[in-house]
This record gives C-alpha cells, sequence and structure tokens, in this order.
C-alpha cells in the first residue's frame, strides 16, 4: 500500500496540467485599445484581470505580429507584477495547440526550410540570442566566437555539442549495483531510517552533481534539453520510496537517448524504474490494470490532451500490464508473465494482441503524431507567446518524415524564420535554472554559498527532482508570481556581488582531509531569524585538548522564507576544514556544539551533523549521542538536533577499505545478511507447488559476487522437496553457464530456472538441471543447500520473519526433513566444512563512509576559473566588445528601468528585461 503522501501525489496530479500556448480568444476584442494603446501606453486597468493576452489582442492579428512597444510595455507591467491578476487566469486555461496543416511532400518541407535568413551574419544579440535560448546563459567569450558566422554555422555548432554521455563524472554510487531496496522491509525500524537517510543523501548530492555540471558543462544545451525531459517524463523522487539510483539512471537515461529517435525514448521510458513506479504500475496487473501510465502516455508525453478517447486509455493500460521493476536484480525492468496481459485489444481502429511497444508503434502512427512534442520544442526554445501555425506545420512534417529523430527536430526548431525573428525575443520567461545557473555562465562569478544553489532554485520554484505533478513544472508566468519575483530579485542581488573574494573559495580535497592533523566536518542547517552558530571540540579521556571557538554556518536553508524543508534530501550539506594540530590517536571523543536555537510559528533554527573525519578515520553521526533538550526519537538520527545541544561521537572507524589482512576463506559462502521475502503455507490443500523465498545480501564466494541473490525451497508433487534458483532472482547471473534443459517461462522465454530437488530425480530434465551445470556452479548451489539451517537461523532475526512467523513454523517440520536428509546428498561433497559465513557490513553506513573520502573542488563556470565580481566581468566584457554597450550584450531586449546604453551592471541585471530570454 501507498503512504499517505504518495497518495496525495497521486491525487493531485490530475489537478494542475501541463501549461498550454494559449490560442487567441474568440472572444477577444479587435479593438486596438484592447492591447492598451490608447493614449501611448498600457495601465494596468486597461488590461482587465479576467482576460488572458490572447483576449487582449486583436484577432486578425496572428501573435507573431505583436507590435514590439506594446509588448515591451507588456512585459514590463508583468514583471513589476501588475498584472498577477491576468497571469493566473492564463495560466488557469486549458486550451489546446494549434495544429496546423502538414505538408504532403517532403520536396515542400525542404524548400520551406531553405531559407536566406540562415545565411545572415550573426551580430551580438543573434549570438546572444542563439547561446542563450539553446543553453543555459551566454558568456561573453562564446558570444565572441560565434559574431561573424553564419547563422546555420552556429546551429551546426549547437548541434555538434550535444552529448551522450555527462561531462563530469558521475556519483560512484550511479553506476554501481542498486541498494537492497528489496530487502528493506526485512529490516528494523532504525536500520530502515538509517538506509532511507542514504538514499536521501544520496539524491541530494546527485542533485548538486547536476548543477555543477550545468555550471561547467562544454555542451549547456544538452543540459536543457535532459532539464526539458525531466519536465516532460515527469518523475519525482518524493514519489518512488526513496529510489535515488533510479532517478540518477533517469537522467543518464535522458542523455543517451534524448537526441536520437523518439520511438525508442517512448520505449526506454515505459520501461523506466522510477517512471514504473511514480506512475504505479508495478501494481498494474491483467485483473487490475492501472490506467495512470497509459493515460500518461497519450495525454502529457505524445498526442496532447483530447487526442484519445476513455476507450483508447483503458486498452492502452491493458497492454502495459505487467510491466514492474524487480528490485532483486538491479532495480532493473522485468515483464511479470503471470500479471501481463495477452488478450485481443482495440487501439486507434485497430486490433492485435498488443504489447507496450506496440502501443507506442500505434502512437506515432497517428496523424497528429509529433505535433504535441514539436508544439513543446516551440515554447521551449522559440516563444511562449507567439504561435507560427504554419512554421509549426512544416517542423512536425520534417519531425514526422525522418522517423520521429529528435536530432532533426531540434535543428528545424533553430533554422525555422520564427527562432531568429525579433518579434520572438524577449518573449520566454526565464525559468530558476535560466536565471541562477545561466547568469553564474553568463558571468563567470561563483557565489560563495554555491553549494546551496539547488536550494535557491527549490526557493524560486524549481526543485530539481522534485516537480509539482505528473504535469511537471508549469513554467512561464508561474515563475513571476509576485512572491517568486521578489525571491528572484534576492537571488539575483547574491549571484551578482561587485567583487568576490576567490581566497575564501579554496576547494577541500581529499588530500587536505586525509593530513592526519586536520578535521572535516560535513553539516547542514536550516535558519531562522538567521544562521545557527556551533562550535567543534575534540576530547582525550574527557578533557579538551582542542576547540574551534564559536562560528556560524553560512548558506543554510531559510526557514523563515521559504518554509521547512520536507524531504532530508533537500539539506544543504556543507564541508568545513579544520587545521587541529592534534594527532587523531590522541582523541578520545568529538563533540559539535549547537548554541543558538530558535523556533516560531513561520520558521525553525537546526543544525545537522553528518560525520567528521580526523585524518584516516571517520566518525558518523549516526553512530553517535545528542545530548539536548529534544533528543530524537529516531535512534538513526543522533546527528539531527533541533533544539540547543551537542552531538558526541566516541566511535570511530578507519577509512581503509579492508582492514583485516587475512584472505577470506575459499569455497565457502560469505553474506552481509539473510533476508526472508515470502513465505506460502506448506500444508495448503490442493497445490502442486508450495515455497518460501529466502536471499542473501552481497554474497559471496571465492573471487564471485552478488549484491542480491535468493532462492526458494519448494514442496512439489512430482519432485518432492527441491531448490529453485531463477535468474531473475539474482544479479548479476546466478550462474556461470544455464543447463540447455533449464526450465523457461513460455510466456517470457528470457526467465529459466534450475530444479535441484533434495532426492535423487525420476524426471530426466530435472536431473539434466545438475549434470548441466559447470563445476563452479555446482559448487555454488551445493553450498546454498549446505548453508540452508544457517540461513533460516539468520532470518528468524528479521522483520519478515515476525511478520509471517506462522507460516514459517508450519514449515518447521518439512525443513527437519530436508535437514536429516542434507548429509546424504551429494551436495554434501562440496565446499568447505562451514558452508556460511556472516560477515556485517552496513552499507547505509559504507554510503556515508564513502562520501567522507570524496574531496570538494570549487566549480569552474564554462571551465574557466571563477571570476572576482562584476568589476571583473565589465572588463572582459569592455575587452570583447568595446563598441558594444552592456545592454546589448546582455539583454533580450532593450532595457525598461535603465538607458539603454547603460554600463551600470548592477541596473541591467535588476532590469525586468533580464528576466526574459
Amino acid at each position: 500500500m501507498e503512504d499517505d503522501s504518495k497518495m496525495e501525489h497521486r491525487s493531485n496530479s490530475k489537478s494542475v496540467q501541463a501549461e498550454k500556448v494559449l490560442r487567441p480568444s474568440k472572444s477577444g476584442s479587435s479593438d486596438p485599445q484592447a492591447c492598451g494603446v490608447a493614449g501611448g501606453s498600457p495601465t494596468p486597468s486597461s488590461l482587465k484581470p479576467n482576460m488572458c493576452l490572447g483576449a487582449i489582442l486583436p484577432e486578425k492579428l496572428n501573435r507573431s505580429h505583436l507590435c514590439h512597444a506594446v509588448r515591451l510595455r507588456f512585459l514590463r507591467f508583468l514583471l513589476l507584477g501588475s498584472l498577477s491578476a491576468t497571469l493566473v487566469s492564463c495560466t488557469a486555461e486549458r486550451l489546446q495547440p494549434v495544429v496546423g496543416t502538414i505538408p504532403q511532400s517532403t520536396n515542400v518541407v525542404i524548400r520551406q526550410l531553405s531559407n536566406p535568413h540562415l545565411e545572415q551574419v550573426m551580430s551580438v544579440a543573434d549570438a546572444r540570442h542563439l547561446l542563450e535560448r539553446t543553453g543555459l546563459g551566454a558568456p561573453p567569450e562564446q558570444i565572441a566566437k560565434l559574431i561573424g558566422k553564419r547563422r546555420h554555422e552556429g546551429i551546426d555548432e549547437i548541434v555538434g555539442r550535444l552529448r551522450t554521455e555527462p561531462w563530469l563524472t558521475v556519483p560512484r554510487w550511479v553506476r554501481e549495483p542498486a541498494p537492497a531496496f528489496w530487502a528493506r522491509g526485512d529490516m528494523e525500524e532504525d536500520e530502515r531510517q538509517r538506509f532511507n537517510m542514504a538514499r536521501d543523501r544520496e539524491m541530494g548530492e546527485f542533485r548538486n552533481w547536476w548543477v555543477r555540471e550545468m555550471i561547467e558543462s562544454p555542451s549547456p544545451q544538452t543540459e536543457r534539453l535532459v532539464l526539458f525531459w525531466h519536465n516532460h517524463f515527469v518523475s519525482a523522487y518524493a514519489a518512488i520510496n526513496e529510489q535515488s539510483v533510479a532517478i540518477a539512471r533517469q537522467n543518464l537515461m535522458f542523455r543517451k537517448l534524448g537526441t536520437g529517435s523518439y520511438r525508442a525514448l517512448l520505449k526506454a521510458v515505459i520501461r523506466d524504474p522510477a517512471m514504473l513506479n511514480y506512475l504505479d504500475n508495478e501494481n498494474s496487473s491483467k485483473e487490475h490494470p492501472n490506467e495512470n501510465l497509459a493515460r500518461e502516455l497519450l495525454e502529457l508525453f505524445t498526442l496532447g490532451e483530447g487526442a484519445y478517447d476513455e476507450a483508447t486509455v483503458k486498452e492502452a493500460a491493458r497492454t502495459l500490464t505487467g510491466y514492474g521493476v524487480n528490485d532483486l536484480h538491479n532495480l532493473s525492468f522485468q515483464i511479470k508473465p503471470w500479471g501481463q496481459d495477452r488478450g485481443w485489444k482495440t487501439l486507434f481502429g485497430n486490433h492485435g494482441n498488443y504489447d507496450g511497444d506496440d502501443l507506442v508503434d500505434l502512437i506515432l502512427e497517428q496523424p497528429t503524431a509529433g505535433q504535441f512534442l514539436t508544439h513543446k520544442f516551440w515554447k521551449n526554445y522559440i516563444s511562449e507567446i507567439n504561435l507560427n501555425e504554419s512554421e509549426l506545420a512544416v517542423i512536425s512534417a520534417t519531425f514526422r518524415a525522418s522517423d520521429f529523430d529528435l536530432t532533426v527536430l531540434y535543428r528545424s526548431m533553430l533554422a525555422t524564420p520564427a527562432f531568429w525573428a525579433q518579434e520572438n525575443r524577449a518573449t520566454v520567461i526565464k525559468s530558476p535554472v535560466d536565471l541562477v545557473v545561466g547568469t553564474i555562465r553568463t558571468t563567470g562569478v561563483l557565489p560563495t554559498d554555491w553549494q546551496t544553489l539547488s536550494d535557491k532554485l527549490a526557493m524560486l520554484g524549481q526543485d530539481i527532482f522534485g516537480p509539482p505533478n505528473v504535469a511537471g513544472w508549469p513554467g512561464g508566468a508561474a515563475w513571476i508570481t509576485p512572491a517568486r519575483l521578489l525571491n528572484r530579485r534576492y537571488v539575483l542581488a547574491g549571484l551578482t556581488p561587485e567583487r568576490v573574494s576567490l581566497a575564501t573559495m579554496k576547494p577541500v580535497t581529499t588530500q587536505m582531509m586525509a593530513m592526519p592533523n586536520t578535521l572535516t566536518l560535513r553539516l547542514a542547517s536550516e535558519d531562522y531569524l538567521g544562521p545557527p552558530r556551533y562550535s567543534v571540540r575534540l576530547l582525550h579521556e574527557g578533557k579538551r585538548i582542542w576547540d574551534s571557538g564559536l562560528l556560524t554556518v553560512k548558506g543554510g536553508y531559510d526557514t523563515q522564507l521559504n518554509g521547512r524543508i520536507q524531504n532530508k534530501s533537500r539539506l544543504p550539506w556543507q564541508t568545513k576544514i579544520f587545521e587541529t594540530k592534534i594527532k587523531t590517536e590522541q582523541v578520545s571523543a568529538v563533540e559539535i556544539f549547537f548554541h543558538n536555537d530558535a523556533a516560531g510559528p513561520d520558521g525553525d533554527r537546526n543544525l545537522f551533523v553528518d560525520w567528521v573525519r580526523l585524518g584516516n578515520r571517520v566518525y558518523l553521526a549516526s553512530e553517535g549521542k545528542q545530548i539536548s533538550r529534544c533528543p530524537p526519537q529516531n535512534a538513526a538520527e543522533p546527528g539531527g538536533l533541533y533544539c540547543q545541544g551537542k552531538v558526541v561521537l566516541t566511535k570511530s572507524e578507519p577509512l581503509s577499505e579492508n582492514t583485516d589482512p587475512s584472505p577470506p576463506p575459499q569455497d565457502t559462502l560469505l553474506a552481509e545478511d539473510g533476508v526472508l521475502r515470502w513465505a506460502d503455507d506448506p500444508d495448503e490443500p490442493g497445490r502442486n507447488w508450495r515455497s518460501f523465498s529466502v536471499g542473501f545480501k552481497n554474497l559471496r564466494l571465492n573471487d564471485r559476487h552478488w549484491p542480491g541473490f535468493a532462492l526458494k525451497i519448494a514442496i512439489t508433487r512430482k519432485h518432492g522437496y527441491l531448490m529453485q534458483v531463477e535468474n531473475r532472482d539474482c544479479y548479476p547471473d546466478c550462474l556461470l553457464r544455464w543447463p540447455f534443459t533449464a526450465w523457461r517461462n513460455d510466456r517470457d522465454r528470457s526467465r529459466k530456472s534450475i530444479a535441484l530437488p533434495i532426492s535423487y530425480p525420476s524426471d530426466d530434465n530435472v536431473r539434466s538441471h545438475w549434470q548441466g551445470l559447470k563445476s563452479e556452479d555446482k559448487l555454488l548451489v551445493s553450498l546454498l543447500w549446505r548453508s540452508l539451517p544457517q540461513l533460516l537461523a539468520q532470518v528468524k532475526n528479521g522483520r519478515r520473519y515476525r511478520e509471517q512467523k506462522d507460516r514459517m513454523s508450519a514449515w518447521q517440520p518439512h525443513l527437519a526433513k530436508i535437514f536429516a536428509r542434507l548429509t546424504d546428498t551429494k551436495y554434501a561433497d562440496y565446499g568447505a566444512a562451514i558452508p556460511l559465513v556472516f560477515v556485517r557490513r552496513d552499507n547505509s553506513r559504507q554510503t556515508m563512509m564513502m562520501m567522507s573520502k570524496a574531496g570538494q573542488d570549487i566549480p569552474h563556470p564554462n571551465g574557466n576559473a571563477p571570476t572576482a565580481g562584476l568589476n571583473a566581468f565589465a572588463a572582459k566584457l569592455r575587452g570583447h566588445f568595446p563598441e558594444s554597450s552592456f545592454s546589448q550584450v546582455l539583454l533580450a531586449q532593450a532595457p525598461v528601468s535603465v538607458a539603454a546604453g547603460s554600463d551600470d551592471l548592477k541596473a541591467l541585471f535588476a532590469d525586468p528585461v533580464f528576466q526574459l530570454k
């Protein structure tokens, strides 16, 4: 059953639909005064609050013909908050995208796209426009490189920069096997909390990694496109049970497939574990099909609202039944054949035994396929308010003729005349990522609290990996509500200081952290009426031997401004480093004090400690003790100081990978833990097969390793007691070579298993399962059989065993018979005398230990060292553009609050036009 937060998330998912570009209202006035031009300038009263933009434009005029002066006046009032009521009503309307006639001839398409406008030499404004619309910001040096080139050459450069792999190395855990989500239900509450906290830290690390990738990447165009896909195929970390690795892998999938075939991308999305979890398709079966994924695939991913009927949704949902996720097999996609509907289905007038891939193919055969995505690309790259039906039709037809090649769609957007048209400049409101990351890339100025940039994005309404609902961030006017405008100006002021002391922005390197006299502290804070004040002390046998003095946390999360943090993955963790001149062996305890607690109805001040590192030893806060007025109820969270007090850390561990010099025993199973997965009633009458399943966490045998490995013990009428090993129940593959005669599932031939009875099998097929094994696999399965008594003794300590105690008790007579026979079987001839050794290893602790090894380098905007403030940026502008005003380089249109030729950078960044691109 879903938790309440997830249920609420689902129930609200239909309440806010993806924002649609609005048609001019049929009731809109054709009177020029409706545009507010009477008397020379618009006023708030002339732009009626209950009328959308389309209603105040002459019906005969296409949006692309909106007069320049009126548009600027409109945007000025928009950004000053005078039209907030109008904007809210406009955003709430749900109108259909404009659909134009698709040209029938490819030659017509080519001829329409061949336009002399692409031969024009790019000016400063053109170069800035191309960079800012396709990427994030427009650095002066990149503008300078494009000036003098023809527009089509600029497009070639932009398309050529698109990448399928990230520029920076992703966090190590992203490429490693998934954590043991499959065993989470067996964990005790404190262990489960530590497991979830480790996932929250991973998500926070990956969120900050992506912000840094956006800042440093030589292809900001890739980052904008990946961000587009995250907002098109929406998943949210908070709604997928802390599956951080699923979100991270989805991000990599968008990079790999986001510029290739739309067909291939759609087929990958309906198999994506994060998506399947987010839209509840894991619970979709033949008996109870879930319509969420099918509905969003049709409405938000491909065709758009109104292009299908409810019968199509129901039939589409049937094609996706059985599509789920295997937590044990590296959190990977799997088809559950017992839940798959293989019956006859009717879709778009076609009849057949369709599955999910067939559904995608049928959707793309529809006449309007591709138009919905073309429209969203237009809004993202060309204009949020101006549509050109004929150009949309040409681009959509080109996209379709290419068999839905996404690079063709991308290039077509940049090549269309509308992209370069003056009337479409300054018609897209910058998203928080545009505003924050784009400003950093443009100026090269890195704020001293750069570690909290993802929190600033969340404050402005764009929580990375946390969109508000299945429709994503609505964008447009939603970015500039009155409250968000104030926050945008506040954040922007912090991004544009006149001077930055680069000396204070020292990297925390791995070498620095490893120094024997160095103390490294990882902490975060929630601020309220100011930040927390803290201090660190080192003790030797109860006596203080070093004290940091009173310090202030900088770059915390302002709860008065933004409300309390709802998800621990949002904590703005940062690393502080101190020189202590104290040797590690002198320290018996570390104390971290929180001195100035404060709370009120509109906020709370708190301090969070993650770990302390002294040389090559690490003290984890999760293993410390909190002394305060409000100690945590959860034993896994002593590092969360919600009241004035301290965290005392006395237990440390070395960071070396292996402190035990002795080699592991040969021909012996080593495992971290044993887990009961489920159990049938062994005495249920009328069943040919009754079984229970147990698993190993981090199973090892000689040089082989499986992060997860499970087996089934079954009672069968034909073969008696047997052990079944199935390829879907282990990762990597259970066996080096599967016997040719292995059982295969009739509905999914990729699923295979072997049966290993405790008695000599009479069936030739079953007998050949053992005979067809390699010697290494015979050793493995023999040890699995022999270790069963030890394994079951271990799983008795788990939560699931207690929950299914009655059933497992019913298995005891059967298990006694199995154990009595084991010593007389062929399995007894294989392996060491002791078949299984449990070696406890807390992976959640390992995750935090691994993070304590990583240094923290300073991001380099566009790959360059940070700029020392606006004064240094101004010098860079003058060097590149001696004959251009700063406003020509930085703004999409002339400023509205300062003179057009002004070189006052602070004023230009504060100008409303800087909020547009």
